[in-house]
């Protein structure tokens, strides 16, 4: 299996790395249900850490007392 290709990123922004865009990918799945859209494409997903075999995702939720 080949890694993902990395995609261009936008002017200002570092290039993200294979790892980075493959958990991406899989987030896409996960949709907000009050706004019916992915966490990903409405930017809830602030940041993905890799470290080992650990990923850290920081989630920005779109309330202070959402669960």
């Amino acid at each position: 299996m080949t890694p993902p290709a990395a995609s261009t990123p936008p002017p200002g922004e570092a290039p993200r790395d294979p790892r980075e865009e493959e958990v991406l990918d899989r987030l896409r799945a996960v949709v907000d249900p009050e706004l019916g859209d992915t966490i990903v494409d409405l930017g809830m997903v602030r940041a993905v850490t890799g470290e080992g075999g650990n990923v850290i995702v920081d989630v920005a939720l779109t309330i202070a007392s959402c669960p």
